[in-house]
């Protein structure tokens, strides 16, 4: 469990964390998920959290990062959500009128055809359902008294895309616990908790992490560490090359991230151009928000995007799926609701001009809540 000062923090985290160990279930658990009933949380913002706890609870999650003002967030208990995620097989014994109840009873609403985490339909012996976590719906064949076959399908186009053997199907609201916890009980071992500041470090960002027992629940507990950033190579590959042959010299650990396999080919390239060997150099395959140094520990990190200084990755956000493209701005007026694909539901304000550089141009108009605007 990481605890973080804010949500920006928390996504950018996590995305790093999700590259360091890659192959591995990284989620986040945010105010703008709750996923408590009483607290009139609009149910599109359930699902993340509910995939991350359940995940949780079922052991596949490495790391789940949160914020401060989320730890004591009352959540059900880990029996009680254990107790409400569904195991369906092929072959198992199960018709489709006791899943439907079950689903129901999850907080699961039926619909003509489903079309977002949530939603279930069913037609005679099929029945579909698509629960937080999953990419895709699955569509359930039931026999008489078994399930005779499952597959995964596409939501616009409802083409089959892979066969199911067993899925989890997950609660689509977690209200009306019985027993009460939060996050912090969720985890036996310990939390860390990181928070930034450039205090003492001549405007150098430090990262500062403390963990604690949570038995004790005492933040003052853990240590303090500084890492310097390396936002000083710029794009500047001769300056990079440079700091390469210090490291090595030094007997660091270097350690560089780049976001594919052409990047990192061109990153070998730069090196032996320069005359440095791949000693103590490690390629990874991943993008971080940024790289630094360690010198406590000796180990550096690169970020690709760094040393090119082609582009910076953005915090990860949770993900909107697809739904029908505006082709004009004409399709829409004043005070209608509009789906951005990376800042979710907004209200349209017309067309403002703007002066951007110098520049006057005519931008699209959003409203969000409270005072937010894009």
């Amino acid at each position: 469990l990481v605890i973080c000062p804010d949500k920006e923090t928390a996504y950018r985290i996590q995305s790093d964390i999700a590259a360091f160990l890659a192959g591995k279930k990284v989620e986040t658990y945010l105010s703008s998920d709750i996923p408590i009933k009483s607290l009139a949380v609009p149910k599109c913002d359930f699902f993340p959290n509910i995939s991350a706890l359940c995940n949780l609870v079922l052991g596949g999650l490495a790391v789940l990062v949160s914020t401060e003002d989320m730890k004591d967030n009352p959540l059900p208990s880990k029996e009680e959500i254990l107790a409400r995620i569904l195991d369906v097989s092929a072959g198992c014994a199960l018709s489709p009128d006791k899943l439907a109840d079950a689903l129901a009873v999850r907080g699961y609403q039926t619909a003509y055809a489903v079309e977002k985490h949530g939603d279930f339909s069913r037609r005679g012996g099929i029945l579909d359902v698509f629960s937080p976590g999953m990419e895709n719906p699955v569509r359930i064949e039931f026999g008489p008294e078994t399930v005779v076959s499952m597959r995964y399908f596409d939501v616009f186009t409802q083409k089959s895309l892979s066969k199911a053997g067993e899925v989890k199907i997950f609660p689509a609201e977690l209200g009306g616990a019985k027993k009460k916890s939060n996050i912090l009980g969720y985890f036996n071992g310990g939390a860390v908790w990181v928070s930034e500041s450039d205090a003492d470090t001549g405007g150098k960002p430090a990262l500062a992490v403390r963990s604690f027992a949570l038995q004790k629940a005492r933040r003052g507990e853990g240590i303090n560490f500084s890492a310097k950033t390396l936002e000083y190579l710029s794009g500047r590959t001769d300056l990079f090359c440079e700091e390469v042959k210090k490291w090595q010299e030094l007997k660091y650990d270097i350690r560089i991230y780049c976001n594919n396999e052409g990047e990192k080919n061109r990153m070998r390239e730069i090196l032996a151009e320069s005359g440095i060997s791949a000693e103590n150099i490690s390629f990874f395959t991943g993008g971080i928000s940024g790289g630094f140094i360690m010198k406590e520990t000796k180990l550096v990190v690169v970020s690709n995007s760094e040393v090119f200084n082609r582009y910076r990755l953005m915090p990860r956000r949770p993900k909107f799926r697809q739904g029908n493209a505006l082709t004009s701005i004409t399709d829409i007026k004043e005070n209608d609701f509009i789906v951005h694909i990376d800042y979710g539901i907004g209200i349209f304000e017309g067309i403002k001009q703007l002066s951007v550089l110098r520049i006057k141009k005519d931008y699209i108009a959003l409203k969000y809540e409270g005072k937010e605007k894009l």
